[in-house]
């Protein structure tokens, strides 16, 4: 047996329907703008992580570089290789001492990607970077991995 409605019963209907329809939409709206907007904050995210990347990159070549003029500085005096950089009253040896702490923080920031912390660490381990001879040469494999 069908049930008679009357006009009022299938008024509240269309109106119920009318209003669960507006709430799904709103809702869809609500998780659409919502994924946009996390998909955007990802996007950037990576992008300025891929930039702070090559920055630091960049930077590490540039001291890389740095380093390795002053080392050609040092060995065209003749003096005997590095002895002008032992030479603490120098200019040289500050400046070589100088870049080479920058060098090496920028190296740690890469740390995992250039080099294993460990007993081929070109620092002594558990200590902070020394502007030594050791480093210094360590710095060059580094190097023609960043070209």
């Amino acid at each position: 047996m069908r049930y008679q409605y009357d006009n009022n019963t299938e008024q509240i209907d269309a109106n119920t329907t009318q209003i669960r329809r507006k709430y799904n939409a709103n809702t869809t709206q609500t998780r659409r703008k919502h994924d946009a907007n996390t998909t955007q904050t990802r996007r950037k995210h990576d992008a300025s992580t891929t930039q702070n990347t090559t920055q630091a990159r960049e930077k590490l070549r540039d001291a890389v570089m740095k380093v390795q003029k002053n080392i050609h500085k040092t060995e065209k005096r003749g003096k005997g290789k590095f002895r002008e950089m032992r030479l603490f009253g120098s200019k040289g040896w500050q400046n070589a001492e100088r870049t080479t702490k920058k060098v090496a923080s920028y190296m740690y920031l890469f740390q995992s990607s250039f080099f294993r912390v460990g007993s081929e660490s070109p620092f002594h381990q558990g200590t902070s970077p020394n502007a030594t001879t050791l480093g210094l040469i360590h710095l060059a494999p580094i190097f023609t991995e960043l070209q």
